[in-house]
């Protein structure tokens, strides 16, 4: 260990950190997981470091906000993850659990009321990735295998929904020249192949069947049940009928709302729809049943964190074990409970 750590060209790769990671300073360790999440956590949107994210993804080009919400929050999440397994390694998995479950549970209920509020409809989806990156801080704050499948499952749904959504925000923004949704109206009936990806991808955002965010949220639910943490299921839960009360009022009174006056109905270029309805596939694909080498590159990445989570390794067909840990009857009486 003091030879990796002495050669200053392998103790910055966390493989070779993370052999070693059981005989670091507890104290030490626990700082600078906290650090790593502040860190990274702005990176990744996470309430109180949030706050340049709504504004930079509303001022950049809708395809650059689709990157900044599909991709860079996810690479910060990863980073996250990496000092979580260290944390886990080092001081056992109940800190990095807590500290995770705090940020996540105040980005969620912040952000969720931000997207209600929000009539800039690129604010609106940028506090919409500060509530989702919100629930895969949960995710991991409830831990266990079924936690941890639900919040990689979630990076994966959300990369593609929120990248699906603010292409159609800048769609909407060519048709209405705009990003006010008090006057965007209508847009069923002025743009008829935008209006019915705006719909889905409203109703995918919100986590209804058969898309993708509807899996991963399941499966939040699921593992908090599991975790005997169903306060909770029921915080997170509330904060998502918030969203879903803030997407619905999109889809009410944006895409069926009276078309203003003087608007051509005219459909933006077909080379401008192109892109969402790959997006939108794919989003429906994910939510219908995970393609195999997704499935196992999760499954593998979650045994890697629960080995070191846990001091009784996981075995193969993981995600087969943790849903026959949590059976039919478990979660009824959680409920009656």
């Amino acid at each position: 260990a003091a030879d990796v750590m002495a050669d200053a060209h392998q103790a910055v790769f966390w493989t070779s950190i993370l052999p070693i990671a059981p005989t670091l300073d507890h104290s030490l360790m626990m700082i600078a997981f906290v650090f790593a999440a502040i860190g990274f956590g702005t990176k990744a949107g996470l309430f109180p470091m949030h706050t340049w994210l709504p504004d930079a993804h509303s001022e950049a080009p809708s395809p650059v906000s689709a990157l900044l919400s599909g991709v860079l929050l996810k690479c910060a999440i990863l980073i996250v993850l990496r000092f979580y397994i260290l944390a886990a390694a080092n001081v056992g998995a109940d800190f990095p659990q807590l500290v995770m479950m705090i940020l996540g549970v105040l980005s969620v209920g912040y952000a969720a009321f931000e997207v209600y509020r929000q009539n800039d409809i690129k604010r609106k989806l940028a506090y919409s990735s500060c509530e989702n990156v919100g629930l895969i801080a949960v995710c991991f704050g409830i831990g266990g295998p079924l936690g941890i499948i639900a919040g990689l499952v979630h990076c994966a749904a959300h990369g593609l929904t929120k990248a699906l959504m603010f292409c159609l925000a800048g769609n909407v923004m060519m048709k209405y020249h705009t990003r006010d949704l008090a006057k965007i109206r209508g847009i069923l009936a002025v743009a008829p192949v935008t209006g019915v990806l705006f719909v889905a991808g409203c109703l995918a955002l919100a986590g209804f069947p058969p898309f993708a965010m509807f899996v991963s949220e399941m499966a939040m639910i699921l593992a908090g049940v599991a975790a005997d943490a169903l306060w909770l299921v029921v915080l997170v839960l509330v904060a998502l009928v918030v969203v879903i009360m803030a997407l619905v009022h999109m889809i009410t009174g944006s895409a069926l709302g009276r078309v203003p006056e003087g608007m051509a109905r005219k459909d933006v270029p077909a080379l401008a729809l192109v892109p969402e309805c790959v997006l939108l596939a794919l989003v429906v694909l994910l939510g219908v049943a995970l393609p195999g080498p997704l499935f196992g590159s999760i499954e593998q990445a979650t045994s890697i964190v629960m080995n070191y989570e846990d001091e009784n390794p996981i075995n193969d067909n993981l995600f087969e074990e943790a849903l026959a840990a949590l059976s039919v009857e478990d979660v009824e009486e959680e409920v009656s409970e």
